[in-house]
């Protein structure tokens, strides 16, 4: 197991919020239940933001709690942003 990961996050909600209609309820719906989180659902969509490994790329979820959540594998959508990407290293069982 990996001790550390970089990836790079993006937070462009206008964005999201278009790649949320491409993706569709149903979809959405399924992930969700998918992952154990349709209780768990977003209020805002400070909430959301994107992920991208050097493998693919994630449509995420930050709760309140810290909690964060990699809802749905996201490349073959056509409305992912291409600008405002920042790197990020998350450290693993620190």
């Amino acid at each position: 197991m990996k001790d550390r990961e970089i990836v790079f996050e993006n937070r462009d909600w206008k964005k999201i919020k278009e790649l949320l209609l491409e993706i569709g309820n149903y979809r959405y719906e399924s992930a969700l239940e998918n992952m154990k989180l349709s209780h768990h659902r977003p209020l805002t969509m400070k909430y959301f933001f994107l992920q991208a490994t050097e493998h693919c790329t994630f449509l995420c979820i930050l709760y309140p709690s810290g909690y964060s959540a990699r809802l749905m594998k996201v490349d073959e959508y056509r409305n992912l942003p291409k600008d405002g990407w920042t790197r990020r290293e998350i450290k693993y069982g620190v």
